[in-house]
């Protein structure tokens, strides 16, 4: 019976032996996986600052480019009400420019009438 006692206390030890190696593996373990995971959420954390730095550009540059957008169609306008008064100012000159060559014509023809007149008078 003593034997069996003492077998029983020094499998009793040998197990509480294993279970402390077990329990300071375990705790290296798990000392090793929170350091990870401690490097896992920095390197997150940076990777979040920096995707944030980059959203802020891109919408910066968005804002840059509906701003030029607005200018160049402000331009776009300006540029076609011009190209408008350039045609009404070039129909004008065609027009005035064919009312000089009616006067001038009827001046000539004026002039013949006078000289024609005259011949009969004389």
């Amino acid at each position: 019976a003593e034997l069996k006692r003492e077998r029983s206390d020094a499998s009793a030890k040998q197990q509480k032996q294993l279970s402390n190696t077990a329990d300071v593996g375990m705790g290296k373990e798990n000392h090793r996986l929170r350091s990870e995971l401690g490097k896992v959420r920095s390197e997150l954390r940076r990777s979040n600052e920096s995707l944030c730095v980059e959203r802020d550009d891109a919408m910066r540059i968005r804002d840059d480019l509906q701003i030029a957008t607005a200018e160049l169609d402000e331009i776009k306008n300006t540029v076609k009400m011009q190209d408008d008064q350039v045609a009404k100012l070039s129909g004008k000159i065609v027009q005035y420019r064919a009312a000089g060559i009616r006067a001038r014509q009827a001046q000539s023809d004026a002039a013949a009438e006078r000289k024609q007149w005259k011949a009969t008078v004389a």
